[in-house]
This record gives structure tokens, C-alpha cells and sequence, in this order.
């Protein structure tokens, strides 16, 4: 019998090693149902917009907890507390894939991240848990 949970954990809790290529993060998820994070979704969304016509900017940005920074010279986002984090803060500036590449490698690699340290596990919303 199935809960409806599916464990679907980053390359990096596997050992696996995916890097910033938003092509490559698109067929991941297309074809195996495996994501990423923020980076490998937010740039195969990226890529899908650009290829229907849209124009892309990018900027660096993170998430924060309750003391997070000051947003000053960029945008802020405040979220609801109760959900997975606090809010989120961005640069002004556009970025380029390059720009991303130092936070890849420490969230990729590093022991204290979290993206090594924890897998994480979805219920996507077309699977049911009614017995």
C-alpha cells in the first residue's frame, strides 16, 4: 500500500553531481521527475519562458529566516512564517549563470548545506491517499 510520498532528493544527497545547466535541469525533470533546487528549477523555467518568447532577467537572490537582510538597492519578498521560510531578497543587478556558480558549489558540496545533509519527500497533488 502507498502513502502518496515519493522521496525525491536532490543530485547532491545521492552523490550525483548536477550542475547549472538549465538544459540539462529541464530534461531532469521532464523525463525522471527529478528537480532540483531554486537554481536547476528557476533556470529550466528560465529556458522554458525564453523559448516561448519571453525576455529573461536574472538575479541573485536567497531565501532567510526571521533576521534576514535588509533588501536595500533590491527587491524583498516577506513570506508567511509558517511555511518553509521567512522571506527572500534579491539584487537589483542582472546576473549571469556565472554569478550563481559560488553558491552552487557550497550548496552542492559543502557539508553543513542542507541540499547534501537532508533528501526531501513530495506528495504530488495527482496522487491520492484515500485508502
Amino acid at each position: 500500500m502507498s502513502n502518496g510520498f515519493r522521496t525525491r532528493p536532490c543530485g547532491s544527497t545521492l552523490g550525483e553531481n548536477w550542475g547549472l545547466d538549465p538544459i540539462a535541469s529541464a530534461h531532469r525533470i521532464a523525463l525522471h521527475g527529478r528537480g532540483g533546487y531554486c537554481s536547476h528549477l528557476n533556470g529550466a523555467f528560465a529556458e522554458l519562458l525564453d523559448s516561448l518568447g519571453y525576455h529573461v532577467h536574472r538575479h541573485v537572490g536567497g531565501v532567510h529566516g526571521p533576521d534576514g537582510p535588509d533588501a536595500a538597492g533590491g527587491w524583498r519578498l516577506k513570506h508567511d512564517p509558517k511555511g518553509g521560510f521567512h522571506g527572500m531578497v534579491w539584487t537589483n543587478a542582472e546576473a549571469t549563470w556565472g554569478d550563481f556558480a559560488a553558491q552552487h558549489d557550497y550548496l552542492s558540496t559543502a557539508p553543513d548545506s542542507g541540499f547534501v545533509r537532508i533528501s526531501a519527500g513530495t506528495r504530488p497533488a495527482s496522487l491520492s491517499c484515500a485508502a
